[in-house]
């Protein structure tokens, strides 16, 4: 391990903290403190100010929730690992809403336990790496969320990654992250044969020119890894996994963007770390709305400011009544972006075709561009007709020099 970070243990069992200390240690890690929930475990908390805490999360509930809240309080860097044999779904949520990296279930295995102290060094190097270089390494990520499905997350995906390819002058690579329903293959009209779940397993050790043959290459210019068809093939890739097919795509790619499911789980907790900005997606439903702000919670619970939010609304179905003010007041928030509704969105997507390509004079196609502008920071152009790209792309891809592996913001 290149950096130390300071430690804390908070459960009620001494045995259960003296385990965890040996397993630190045995990776060569020292643990600051430890001891039981309370108002000595809030000391001592603010007095190491813990990079990573443990923290034991049992009946009662709300007592031992109060020590994983106040960390997140008194460090939102700080990389929290809950574990509970609790597994009531409300629970389960309320916790992932305090912001915590990693959620265990007891019974744990030493094996699953040294697995999730890697899992928590690793996020504490990275985190510790991008605050260091004060910027973002390698490309840019953009992650795409929303916690409902059919709101138009992968339309928005896919029309981003379109219109930025087709400036001509940044590689781009569009990754489907979504473990249920994957449908940007689909909505862009290629082929399943590598997928994402494939290069997450096997990242690790893997040469650019093998990464390469799993791509599929979109009209448009833009590269894409898209979602397996069946969810099961998902099983066995871990975040950790995720995290280091992002930061591989970076450091090949001017920009990443991740499309994702419509439910937070732990890839989707992984996507939002890792992105300079992320795109949530919202729709006038009311269920729509009520969990974005759950989302925006969340978030704000894992240290996201706002500015690396952009709030967008969508609206899919025709005359839904539910004006961008509204959606304002309920999250008590500003909308940032618009979509209108657009049959051309809908031709679009069962043509496999973006509607920045095949109708870029739409409302909508502007609204695209109006966000890739604000998400780039740089002027976006809308095409003027649907066009196959050059094979130069590829070779300024390729000619890219080769980067070390660097944390993503």
């Amino acid at each position: 391990m290149n950096s130390h970070p300071r430690i804390m243990i908070i459960d009620d069992q001494a045995e259960n903290r003296a385990q965890l200390r040996a397993l630190f240690e045995g990776q060569g890690l020292d643990v600051m403190a430890d001891g039981r929930h309370g108002i000595a475990a809030h000391h001592m908390a603010a007095e190491i100010e813990p990079d990573i805490a443990f923290v034991a999360v049992e009946e009662p509930l709300a007592r031992t929730m109060l020590s994983v809240d106040y960390i997140r309080d008194l460090r939102p860097q700080s990389v929290v690992v809950a574990y509970s044999s609790e597994t009531n779904p409300v629970f389960v949520r309320r916790v992932m809403q305090s912001g915590v990296a990693d959620l265990l279930r007891a019974p744990i295995s030493k094996q699953e336990l040294v697995e999730a102290i890697f899992r928590a060094v690793e996020t504490f190097q990275r985190n510790s790496m991008a605050r260091a270089e004060g910027r973002q390494a390698g490309g840019t990520v953009f992650s795409i969320v929303g916690q409902k499905g059919g709101i138009g997350k992968t339309t928005l995906a896919t029309n981003l990654a379109a219109l930025l390819a087709q400036q001509g002058h940044d590689s781009v690579i569009l990754i489907d992250l979504d473990t249920r329903f994957g449908d940007v293959a689909v909505m862009m009209d290629l082929p399943v044969e590598f997928t994402a779940a494939n290069a997450a397993r096997s990242i690790k050790g893997m040469d650019r020119e093998t990464f390469q043959s799993m791509l599929q290459r979109h009209a448009s210019g833009a590269y894409v890894l898209p979602a397996p068809a069946r969810p099961s093939d998902w099983l066995n890739v871990e975040p950790h996994d995720l995290a280091n097919l992002i930061e591989y795509a970076a450091a090949l790619f001017d920009y990443v963007i991740l499309d994702t499911p419509g439910a937070l789980d732990e890839g989707v907790a992984v996507a939002i770390e890792m992105a300079a900005q992320v795109v949530v997606i919202t729709s006038p439903d009311l269920a729509s709305i009520k969990n974005t702000n759950l989302l925006m919670a969340y978030m704000e619970g894992r240290g996201v400011a706002r500015e690396r939010a952009t709030i967008t609304l969508t609206n899919n179905i025709r005359g839904q009544g539910v004006s961008p003010a509204d959606v304002s007041r309920l999250l008590e928030l500003d909308v940032d972006f618009e979509v209108p509704f657009a049959t051309e969105i809908i031709r679009g997507s069962q043509a496999g075709q973006p509607v920045v390509m095949i109708d870029p004079t739409s409302n909508a196609s502007r609204v695209y561009a109006e966000l890739a502008s604000r998400l780039t920071g740089k002027p976006v152009t809308l095409p003027e007709a649907s066009r196959t790209p050059s094979p130069i792309a590829w070779f300024r891809f390729g000619r890219r020099e080769p980067r070390a592996l660097a944390a993503v913001r």
